[in-house]
């Protein structure tokens, strides 16, 4: 993914490799933290949240955009990546990724779903951090 866009970037765009759970980045060092359909990845979501929260500025902005747990063709769809060995760690519901967002110290903002296509669903949360 770094690759295909470094191919695509300006090279004055930095790029940084990292893990969701440990992000190779200082406290309070960005004012806004995006997560698009990569938080599913991680075993550990309450880690994921807790990592945005500690890089984020105070009044910095969170968006995630992830699949939805509690849309019958994602379980599904993640039981057959399991099966092929696909690498995933744990769906959400709305309401775990809203609750979990607030344990990590958020303010949420606005929740919501739609679908991309009829088995594709998605979740979006958009919070801000205070302190």
């Amino acid at each position: 993914m770094l690759e295909q866009a470094r191919a695509k970037l300006p090279p004055a765009v930095r790029l940084i490799e990292g893990r969701l759970e440990h992000l190779p980045m200082g406290d309070a060092s960005f004012d806004a933290v995006t997560c698009f359909n990569a938080l599913h990845f991680s075993a550990v979501p309450e880690a994921v949240l807790n990592e945005f929260h500690r890089v984020l500025a105070p009044d910095g902005r969170l968006v995630i955009v992830d699949w939805r747990r509690d849309w019958l063709m994602m379980p599904l769809l993640d039981k057959w990546l399991r099966i092929n060995r696909r690498p995933m760690g744990r769906l959400l519901s709305m309401r775990e990724l809203t609750t979990l967002a607030r344990e990590a110290g958020f303010i949420v903002d606005a929740v919501g779903r739609f679908r991309i296509r009829p088995a594709w669903a998605l979740m979006t949360i958009r919070a801000h951090r205070t302190t």
